[in-house]
C-alpha cells in the first residue's frame, strides 16, 4: 500500500512527520518523509494502532493513526492430487477474496491453467463457480499431464476472483496429478505351443492408460512374479517365447503397468510345455515308366524317429492327366485315356505335424491308337441305282459317304473305299473298286466311271457290297457295318458289257475357268475321224489338240494352255471346236493366271 499522510499549518510553516521513536512499529511498515506517506506489504490481514508525530520545529502534535490490511486478492492455499483416480485431475483449494460477501451478487472465482499453445504460455480456464461468501473453496480441475517416472508433470494455476470492487489474480502456484489406479488382473490367459516355442493369448484391458505387459514364467506352479522371472515385456495381447526350454513344464502370468508406472496384479498361471516333433523322412525314387493306358503302383517308404507317429501319405502331378493316389503305403497312378507324356509325381509323408516329400520323373510311353469306329451314311442299304445315257451326259455322279474316323493320336487318316462284286468277306477277291482317300470322308464316283467299272465285268450289272476301312498306317478299323447296293448299266452297255454313246456330244470342259490344265470330254457313237482345235476370240488356231481317227466310244483330252509349238498362253477366253466326221460342235472356255 502506499498512504499520503495530510497534514497541514496555519502558519504555513514547512511540517516534519515521524514515526515516535518509543513505539515498536511493525517491520513491513515505512515512513516517506519526503512525501509524507505510509507504504508497506503487510503479511496477513491485520488491524493496528500506531503514533504519529506532527512537527513546525517549534511545536510537534501527536496523533493515533489506525491501519486495517485485507486480502483482495484469493489465495491459492493448496493443489492436491485427486485420490485413487486414472489421473489428470487435481483439487485447487483458495482462500475467499476480501470482497466476497455472502449478501452479495454477480460475483464469481475462475481457475487458470498454464499451457503452452504453439509455443507461447497461454492462461486457459479450467474452471469457474460463484462466490457464495465461503471462506475457502475447493475446485477440481484438469491437468495437462500426470506425473510419472519419467516427468514431473508439474502444473501452473492461478485463481481469478471477479468481484464487484475489481478483478483480483492470486499468485500462481505449482501442481501435480497422478494415475493412482493399477491396472487390472489381465484373464484368459492361454499358452499354446507355435513350433518349438510357446505363444501366450489373453484378453484386452478395459482401461485407457495401459502402458505395456510384463510376462513371467517359472518351472514352480505357485510362484511370485518378481524381476528374476520376468522374460520379456509386450504391448500386444500375445507373446511368443522362444526361449522355452523343450521338454519341461513351464508356468506363465502376466500384469500389466499403465502409463503412471502403476503395475496391477498379476493373472491366474497357465501351463506350457514344447514337445519337439521330428519330421517323417523319404529316400529319393527312381525315374519310372509306364505305357498309356495302363495301370501303375508303387509301395512308398518313410521313417520316424518319432515311433507313435501315425504316417498318411499323399501324391501330387504336375500333369491333370496322370491322377496319383496313395492308399496306406501304396501308391497308384491312374491316367486319362490315351495319354502320353512325362510327369513330375510328388510323394510326400506326414505325421499330422511335420512332413517331407520326394519327387520322381514318370514316363508315359505312348502306345499306337486304333482309329474311332465310324459308320456308314449314304447310299443306304439294298440301294438299286439304274445308269442312263442321260446320267452320262448331264456327268452325274453316286455318292459314298461314311462318317468320320476319330483317331486319338491325331494321325493322318487313309480311308480304303472297296466295293466287291458280290457279297463282302475276307476271302472274296473280287473287288470291283479299291481307292484310298487321305481327305474328308466320302467319295464321288462318276456314272461313267461305274458303267467303265460295270463293264469289266463282261455284264451291264452287278450286285455287290461296299465297305470302307480306316487305318492310321498301323492299325486298320473297318466300319462298323457293310451295305448292298446293286448297278444296272444295261441303258448305257451292251450286253457284253462295251458302253457306247448314241449320239455325237461335246461337254464343257471341267474345270473353267481353269490354271493351269482342263478336260475337255467328247461322246462318238461311231468310229470316225476327229479334229479338236483351240482357237483364241480373234479366231486364229492356237492349238490342235488331235486330229486322228478313234474308235466309238467316250472320250476325253487334257490342254496344258500351251500352244503348238510349247508356249503358255495368255490368260482370256478361248475356243475350243471338234469336228468328227459330219458332227461339228464349238464351246468357251477361260484361262485364268
Amino acid at each position: 500500500f502506499h498512504i499520503p499522510v495530510h497534514v497541514s499549518d496555519i502558519d504555513m510553516d514547512p511540517l516534519e512527520v515521524s514515526f515516535d521513536a518509543s513505539w515498536d512499529y511493525p517491520d513491513w511498515l515505512a515512513l516517506v518523509s519526503e512525501s509524507n506517506s505510509l507504504t508497506g506489504t503487510p503479511p496477513e490481514p491485520t488491524s493496528i494502532y500506531f503514533p504519529l508525530h506532527v512537527s513546525d520545529g517549534t511545536v510537534t502534535v501527536t496523533d493515533t493513526f489506525q491501519l486495517f490490511a485485507e486480502y483482495f486478492h484469493p489465495r491459492i492455499t493448496s493443489i492436491t492430487d485427486v485420490p485413487e483416480d486414472q489421473g489428470g485431475r487435481v483439487y485447487v483449494q483458495f482462500s475467499k477474496s476480501y470482497f466476497d460477501e455472502s449478501n452479495t451478487t454477480n460475483q464469481m472465482y475462475t481457475v487458470f491453467r498454464l499451457d503452452l499453445i504453439n509455443n507461447d504460455p497461454e492462461w486457459v480456464v479450467v474452471g469457474a463457480g460463484g462466490s457464495i461468501g465461503e471462506e475457502y473453496y475447493t475446485f477440481e480441475v484438469a491437468t495437462a499431464m500426470d506425473s510419472t517416472s519419467e516427468h514431473d508433470g508439474m502444473t501452473e494455476f492461478k485463481v481469478v476472483a471477479s468481484m464487484n470492487e475489481g478483478i483480483f489474480h492470486s499468485d500462481p502456484v505449482m501442481g501435480y496429478s497422478t494415475d493412482d489406479l493399477a491396472p487390472e488382473v489381465p484373464t484368459g490367459l492361454l499358452a499354446a505351443q507355435t513350433g518349438t516355442a510357446i505363444t501366450l493369448n489373453w484378453d484386452p484391458l478395459e482401461v485407457d492408460d495401459f502402458n505395456y505387459f510384463s510376462i513371467h514364467r517359472s518351472e514352480s506352479e505357485e510362484f511370485e512374479v518378481n524381476v528374476e522371472n520376468l522374460i520379456g515385456y509386450t504391448t500386444e495381447l500375445s507373446y511368443l517365447d522362444t526361449t522355452a526350454e523343450w521338454f519341461v513344464t513351464l508356468y506363465y502370468r502376466v500384469n500389466a503397468t499403465d502409463f503412471a508406472g502403476n503395475t496391477g496384479p498379476a493373472s491366474e498361471f497357465v501351463e506350457g510345455y514344447v514337445h519337439v516333433n521330428f519330421a517323417p523322412t523319404m529316400p529319393e525314387i527312381n525315374s519310372q515308366e509306364m505305357d498309356e493306358d495302363q495301370s501303375f503302383e508303387l509301395v512308398v517308404i518313410a521313417t520316424d524317429e518319432n515311433e507313435d507317429d501315425v504316417l498318411t501319405y499323399g501324391a501330387l502331378s504336375s500333369q491333370n492327366d496322370v491322377m496319383p493316389s496313395v492308399s496306406g503305403d501304396t501308391l497308384s497312378i491312374a491316367l486319362t485315356d490315351n495319354w502320353f507324356g512325362v510327369a513330375d509325381i510328388t510323394v510326400y509323408v506326414s505325421d499330422g505335424e511335420l512332413s517331407d516329400t520326394t519327387l520322381f520323373v514318370l514316363t508315359v510311353n505312348a502306345v499306337n491308337d486304333a482309329p474311332g469306329d465310324f459308320g456308314l451314311i449314304s447310299p443306304e442299304d439294298s440301294i438299286q441305282v439304274s445308269i442312263t445315257d442321260e446320267d452320262i451326259h448331264n456327268e452325274m455322279y453316286l455318292t459314298f459317304d461314311w462318317e468320320e474316323s476319330i483317331d486319338v493320336d491325331n494321325d493322318e487318316l487313309e480311308h480304303h473305299f472297296k466295293l466287291y462284286n458280290g457279297y463282302y468277306s475276307e476271302e472274296n477277291p473280287d473287288i470291283l473298286i479299291d481307292t484310298v482317300l487321305l481327305n474328308e470322308p466320302g467319295i464321288d464316283l462318276s456314272y461313267q466311271y461305274i458303267a467303265a467299272i460295270i463293264g469289266t465285268t463282261n455284264d451291264n450289272n452287278v450286285s455287290g457290297d461296299w465297305v470302307v476301312f480306316t487305318t492310321d498306317g498301323i492299325d486298320t478299323t473297318m466300319s462298323n457295318e457293310f451295305r448292298h447296293i446293286s448297278l444296272d448299266a444295261s441303258d448305257v452297255l451292251s450286253i457284253d458289257g462295251e458302253m457306247l454313246p448314241t449320239v455325237f456330244a461335246l461337254h464343257q470342259n471341267y474345270p473353267n475357268p481353269f490354271n493351269p490344265t482342263t478336260k475337255i470330254q467328247y461322246d462318238l457313237p461311231e468310229d470316225t475321224f476327229v479334229s479338236i482345235t483351240i482357237y483364241d476370240v480373234m479366231g486364229r488356231s492356237i492349238r490342235t489338240l488331235m486330229n486322228v481317227k478313234q474308235s466309238a466310244g467316250f472320250h476325253s483330252i487334257r490342254w496344258d494352255a500351251k500352244n503348238n509349238i510349247g508356249e503358255g498362253v495368255s490368260a482370256g477366253m478361248y475356243i475350243y471346236m471338234i469336228q468328227a466326221g459330219e458332227f461339228r460342235s464349238t464351246k468357251k472356255m477361260v484361262l485364268l493366271k
